[in-house]
């Protein structure tokens, strides 16, 4: 996951051994490449996530053992402001993102519901680490949580793959889901899938607005109708283009 900040400093998060022990990897370069400065944290098994928020100051994400940590951090990583603890966000953080007061917007999986896994939006106070508000999707069947965006009003945009089967037939859609900011009230969910016959997959990874307000998706798909099967090789990208809501 990567962010960049307002002076073309980009933030780039990974993982790796260091000292034969797996560590989540943070680190921030300027615009030319130059480095200004790293940080590590635990790793549990998935890709930590990062995000600039209002000047000298970056949101960190990284998984625990059960559920995510969030940190405020100057953008040297030379102290820490708060950390919070999302116990129900209990896979992974997919995308982070920052309204215009400096409140935190995460995006992940959660184990909490139903089948498997379910998709995950919190709303977190910039100021102290608080948690505003959560909201957990479950369709009863898989979900996985993608990308987000804050639209101009505040409110919150976020993509993820739903209804998630394997089996003697694949399937998968892609959910669009519109949230107040202010408290998380559901505003609006768009369903795209090719087909409700199965032998179809559809897999979302990010989300875009434009200064129109039309709205991007990106993700990936295959058809198993045709007996291509479901290999790396089958994969085609996918992109969407809506109009506002």
């Amino acid at each position: 996951m990567k962010s960049v900040n307002p002076e073309g400093d980009i933030l780039v998060t990974g993982f790796g051994r260091v000292d034969g022990v797996f560590k989540s990897y943070f680190e921030i370069r300027d615009k030319n490449g130059n480095f200004i400065g790293s940080t590590t944290r635990p790793h549990n098994g998935w890709w930590p996530s990062a995000v600039f928020a209002e000047p000298r100051y970056t949101y960190l994400a990284y998984d625990l053992a059960q559920g995510v940590a969030v940190e405020k951090v100057t953008d040297d990583f030379s102290s820490t402001l708060w950390t919070t603890t999302l116990s129900n966000c209990s896979q992974y953080v997919s995308a982070m993102g920052v309204d215009s007061e400096n409140n935190l917007f995460v995006r992940g999986t959660t184990g909490i519901g139903g089948v498997g896994h379910n998709q995950y939006t919190a709303k977190i106070d910039g100021a102290n680490g608080d948690l505003i508000w959560e909201r957990i999707y479950d369709s009863g069947y898989q979900n996985f949580g993608g990308g987000l965006i804050i639209n101009p009003a505040g409110d919150v945009l976020v993509v993820g793959t739903t209804d998630y089967e394997t089996g003697s037939k694949d399937k998968a859609g892609i959910l669009i889901i519109k949230y107040s900011g202010y408290d998380g009230t559901e505003l609006k969910q768009v369903l795209y899938r090719k087909s409700i016959n199965d032998e179809r997959f559809e897999v979302a990874c990010g989300i875009a607005r434009d200064s129109n307000g039309n709205i991007y998706i990106g993700g990936k798909g295959y058809d198993i109708s045709n007996g291509e099967g479901c290999g790396i090789e089958t994969r085609r990208a996918l992109t969407m283009k809506y109009e506002p809501f």
